[in-house]
């Protein structure tokens, strides 16, 4: 029986793009498919053995099946989009397409490119564990505990940062403190507060969003895992109302020490 394929290309942030993944990777159990992931944090994360039959991460490998199969690919306008322009991290958006994942489908080849969160990335990110470079980035930045954590948001989503901020006061002017943040002005008015305040993430004033763009840069994806392996090791988090994806999926981690500690290694 000939293979079939799901062509894998979740777009957004890292809890939107465990979510697709975890999308994609259901479907793919359900049909018997095998997954073609392209996605921005190979760098970062690598698989565990246990999915590489069905979870196929090798740029190389994945064009050699896509040229192969493209003739017969799902949907139809993918057809014609050259493979250097639909196999990248972050297609244009003129290429992505919703795939209706609840349809079974008699392509070879099917594609997903899109974003969208949830609650699926707290089982897929347990496909992963963290890469030797990764993890030396972090424990580089390693944080004595105890010591509280605190996420805030205030670019693409804002929020009343400076009223959270003083709301935990006493907490912030006392205790040790990690902060992760997308914002300049975050960080700026949170060190009035502490100025002994850890936030590790290279910020530029505008607050522009961290991660938009056409591709994240190495830099910024050891930012956001250092990010979020810190509060997920804190004793407490700090959030804002309401809060994000990211923030979940610290404190899912937080929470499950054992899934944090078989994702670090």
């Amino acid at each position: 029986m000939a293979r079939k394929y799901l062509l894998c290309i979740p777009i957004g942030g890292l809890n939107d793009i465990l979510c697709r993944i975890k999308l994609c990777y259901d479907y793919c159990i359900k049909h018997n498919r095998i997954m073609l992931l392209i996605w921005p944090f190979w760098e970062i994360f690598s698989l565990k053995p246990q999915y590489k039959k069905r979870i196929i991460t090798d740029v190389n490998r994945i064009r050699k099946i896509m040229h192969a199969n493209k003739r017969f690919l799902y949907p139809i306008k993918h057809r014609s989009v050259p493979l250097v322009e639909l196999l990248v991290q972050r297609p244009e958006t003129k290429h992505w397409n919703k795939t209706d994942l609840k349809r079974k489908y008699r392509h070879p080849v099917i594609s997903y490119v899109y974003y969208g969160g949830g609650k699926g990335s707290f089982s897929s990110i347990s496909f992963f564990r963290l890469t030797p470079r990764a993890r030396n980035y972090i424990k580089a930045r390693a944080i004595k505990p105890p010591y509280t954590g605190i996420h805030i948001r205030n670019t693409d989503y804002t929020s009343n940062y400076k009223t959270l901020l003083d709301n935990h006061r006493n907490i912030i002017s006392k205790r040790r403190i990690f902060l992760a943040t997308d914002s300049y002005s975050v960080k700026e008015y949170a060190l009035t507060l502490n100025h002994s305040i850890r936030s590790y993430a290279a910020l530029n004033p505008g607050d522009r969003p961290i991660h938009r763009g056409i591709n994240y840069g190495l830099q910024q994806k050891l930012e956001m895992i250092c990010d979020l392996i810190l509060l997920a090791r804190s004793s407490h988090i700090i959030k804002p109302l309401p809060y994000y994806g990211f923030t979940r999926l610290a404190l899912f981690l937080q929470s499950h020490p054992r899934v944090l500690k078989m994702l670090i290694g």
